[in-house]
């Protein structure tokens, strides 16, 4: 019967820590490796943010890596006021030329098209998406508060 219970006790930790692992939002498995291209950059960023009080918890790997003609890469950023992408143009190109396109549907969700440099010639469809352009990096959330929050912490830079 000990044995029964000790077994017993060692399958539970065991999917106690798999089950925690899987949900765990800073998962390590999807941390941005220090070999991505755009880690340099999201790390200043990192950095940047924490140090105007947005929090950074973790930067893992985005989707959104090569979306845009040019791009560096993108990152996905989890802090202590919501979640947000990021993607990165090399050091000395920027998102100015970029324009956003809106089309919002009577259901509530929204389609995106850029027009502009750095080129893109898909469509965004979903949730409404909230965008901010500073320098080389393009950053969005479904959160408007968080971009709102993002845009204080970087125009202060």
């Amino acid at each position: 019967m000990l044995r029964l219970l000790r077994v017993l006790f060692v399958l539970f930790v065991m999917q106690a820590s798999f089950l925690s692992a899987k949900d765990d939002p800073c998962d390590p498995k999807s941390l941005l490796p220090p070999t991505d291209p755009a880690h340099t950059e999201a790390m200043k960023l990192a950095e940047t943010l924490n140090r105007h009080g947005v929090q950074v918890r973790c930067v893992l790997l985005s989707k959104q890596a090569q979306m845009f003609e040019g791009q560096l890469g993108a990152a996905l950023f989890r802090t202590d006021t919501g979640d947000f992408e990021t993607l990165f143009l090399p050091r000395l190109q920027s998102w100015d030329e970029l324009k956003v396109v809106e089309q919002r549907e009577p259901s509530g969700n929204a389609k995106y098209h850029f027009q502009g440099s750095p080129k893109y010639s898909g469509t965004w469809e979903g949730k409404p998406v909230y965008f901010f352009k500073h320098r080389n990096q393009f950053l969005h959330s479904f959160d408007q508060q968080v971009v709102t929050k993002l845009r204080e912490a970087l125009q202060s830079e």
